[in-house]
């Protein structure tokens, strides 16, 4: 039976509730995802949970980036990979590759904005340890491979750190997502044994 949360297999879902208008809603808590650790195919243990199967969201591009999530314990699910044209492109690369990913915070920042490269802060809608925030479209190379990843590879969800990589000359430092570690892992344990009671 395909998933409905499976965007592309068209399922649908009667249990789960629509999320609010701007793509931001609590995740169900009888609902949680099954997440792989970035960098393995294999979905990490589930422990006395159900598989997470929330039908998907309207479309649409929020105002949400990876730094908003910086340095925080994410769940990502790819949806969608393409590439168009913004303001960094150029003649040699017209269009700029991107990934849409929903994305569930573990953890949650000291404040809901960050200062850009730009010297400029860009702060967010505030957001809980849970929401699903649907259809961000990030553009940073390191999770536009992982999100490719999942796309190729059909991994559901990954749990990591969204992080900046070491600067090299004459280029900004990378946005990544790392691996979680065995405290990460607890965490996610943790928030899926409290959403489920």
């Amino acid at each position: 039976m395909p998933s409905p949360f499976d965007k592309k297999s068209g399922g649908t879902a009667t249990a789960t509730k629509a999320p609010a208008a701007g793509g931001k809603a609590k995740a169900d808590p009888s609902e949680l995802p099954q997440a792989t650790n970035l960098g393995e195919d294999k979905p990490l243990p589930k422990k006395g949970a159900s598989p997470f199967d929330a039908p998907a969201a309207p479309a649409g591009i929020q105002a949400y980036k990876p730094g908003h999530f910086m340095d925080q314990l994410v769940l990502l699910h790819a949806t969608e990979a393409g590439s168009m044209k913004t303001a960094y492109s150029t003649e040699e690369k017209p269009k700029q590759e991107f990934v849409k990913f929903d994305v569930i915070p573990l953890t949650l920042p000291e404040e809901f904005g960050f200062t850009n490269k730009f010297g400029e802060y860009e702060p967010c809608e505030p957001f809980e340890v849970g929401d699903r925030i649907d259809d961000c479209m990030f553009f940073n190379g390191p999770l536009v491979r992982e999100g490719k990843r999942m796309l190729q590879r059909d991994i559901s969800w990954i749990l990591g750190r969204i992080v900046k990589g070491e600067r090299k000359q004459g280029q900004d430092a990378p946005v990544m997502i790392v691996p979680a570690d065995e405290e990460d892992q607890e965490i996610y344990n943790q928030w899926r044994a409290a959403a489920a009671s």
